[in-house]
């Protein structure tokens, strides 16, 4: 659950660091490419709706939790926790050691206050951006705003926690160098090597190979989104980096799309975004992987084995969304197919487990 609400849900929120590293990517991909129908910013508000396998994803999760649905190893492992003998359980050795701090003052509102800020100055310093026009504000590049709200929200979130007696200046500046570290250490690195890997693949002129391919094949122009989404899962899942395979796979999607169709870009773009998530969600060497089995304190073996089985079916419901939409060009299709998978898929597990 932990795993199957965080990704599939921040891939499509633009208020996040990786909507702003992706709007960053598209907005240099598209005005390389010459497609002027969306910016980096629209471009990903418009491929949400086509977000097949988080939507899909999401859905699972509220299935599994209204209809105790547990299947292949899962349901071993859910009947040793039943029993109790839970065998999925981090031991204490393995754990990260916390600290346990209490507030004197501490209230909800030490959360609530520098989100709202963040959001609400992100989305009022884009408006200004827009002169204040509800028809720019797509258009506006939402980098600086975002680092702009953040830091506000930062301070706004350090003075609270001054405020609740929750903090003081040496923790403070010991816990911000670990966090800056980390970032170093993980993010960075993994953002300076997808760019790197970006500008190869354009340099090389690998995207407009590819489209010339597409072009003298009209049958793999229909599968295009669900080839993207395959490749997209196939590279994530051996890199365990959603972030990579973004980095890889739009520099190739885009002149592709431009090259079969351009009115596919959205669909395209989500299809390389839903299959990066899919990809990172079902690695075991994905750190998205292994920090929500930490933050639930079990093994990863035994996160990564239990959660495989519903990530593949969600996928294989996702691909059948795809095609069919490649086919016929229709979303509502395409969602109907989502519908009819997910309840195939209930019907199929009540039949097999009798519940």
């Amino acid at each position: 659950m932990i795993d199957s609400t965080s990704a599939p849900v921040v891939i499509m929120m633009p208020l996040s660091t990786w909507g702003a590293y992706i709007i960053g990517l598209l907005g240099g991909l598209f005005d390389e490419a010459g497609y002027t129908a969306h910016t980096g910013f629209s471009g990903f508000i418009a491929s949400v709706p086509y977000q097949f396998y988080p939507l899909t994803a999401l859905v699972m999760v509220l299935l599994t939790i209204r209809l105790g649905i547990n299947f292949g190893p899962m349901r071993k492992y859910e009947e040793k926790a039943a029993e109790g003998k839970d065998i999925s359980i981090m031991q204490a050795e393995e754990a990260v050691s916390e600290e346990d701090v209490q507030g004197k003052h501490a209230s909800q509102w030490t959360l609530i206050i520098p989100v709202v800020t963040l959001v609400m100055l992100t989305l009022l310093i884009m408006l200004a951006q827009a002169g204040f026009s509800p028809g720019a504000f797509l258009d506006q590049d939402i980098t600086l705003p975002l680092f702009f709200s953040g830091v506000v929200a930062f301070i706004i979130a350090v003075m609270m926690a001054y405020d609740a007696g929750v903090t003081d200046t040496k923790h403070l500046m010991k816990v911000s160098g670990k966090g800056m570290l980390s970032m170093i250490k993980s993010a960075a690195i993994i953002l300076i090597l997808a760019w790197l890997v970006s500008g190869a693949i354009q340099d090389l002129g690998v995207g407009d190979m590819i489209a010339e391919y597409i072009d003298e094949a009209p049958l793999a122009a229909m599968l295009l989104p669900v080839i993207m989404f395959l490749i997209a899962g196939g590279i994530a899942f051996a890199t365990g980096t959603s972030w990579g395979a973004f980095g890889i796979i739009l520099p190739i999607a885009v002149p592709v799309a431009m090259q079969a169709d351009a009115a596919l870009m959205p669909v395209i773009v989500a299809a390389v975004l839903g299959g990066a998530v899919f990809g990172d969600h079902s690695s075991p060497v994905s750190d998205t992987t292994v920090l929500s089995a930490t933050g639930a304190r079990s093994t990863l073996h035994s996160h990564f084995i239990t959660q495989v089985p519903y990530a593949l079916v969600t996928a294989l419901i996702a691909a059948l969304g795809y095609f069919i939409y490649g086919l016929t060009g229709f979303v509502t299709l395409s969602y109907l197919v989502l519908g009819v998978g997910l309840a195939a898929f209930v019907v199929l597990y009540k039949m097999i487990t009798g519940e």
